[in-house]
C-alpha cells in the first residue's frame, strides 16, 4: 500500500474537515486506519490523539475506515 498525498478529507469530532492521506494499493480494510494514522500530521494528528486519549488505542484503531476517511 502507499499514501498519495493528503487528497482525501475526514470529518473530525467537531465536524471540521481533516486531511487524511488517500490509500491506494492493496492495504487490507482492517489495516487502513492503523496505516493512515501512522502518517498524519498537524490538526489531524491532534484529533487522532484526542480519540486515543478518550477511547484507548485498540478501540481507536478499530474505528471503521468509513468514519476516519
Amino acid at each position: 500500500a502507499r499514501v498519495d498525498g493528503a487528497g482525501a478529507d475526514g470529518a473530525g469530532v467537531s465536524g471540521a474537515r481533516l486531511a487524511v492521506p488517500k490509500i491506494t494499493g492493496d492495504c487490507k480494510e482492517r489495516d487502513k486506519v492503523k496505516f493512515v494514522t501512522a502518517t498524519i500530521q498537524g490538526r489531524t494528528l491532534t484529533w487522532w490523539n484526542g480519540r486515543i486519549a478518550s477511547m484507548g488505542i485498540d478501540a481507536a484503531n478499530g474505528t471503521p475506515w468509513t468514519e476516519v476517511r
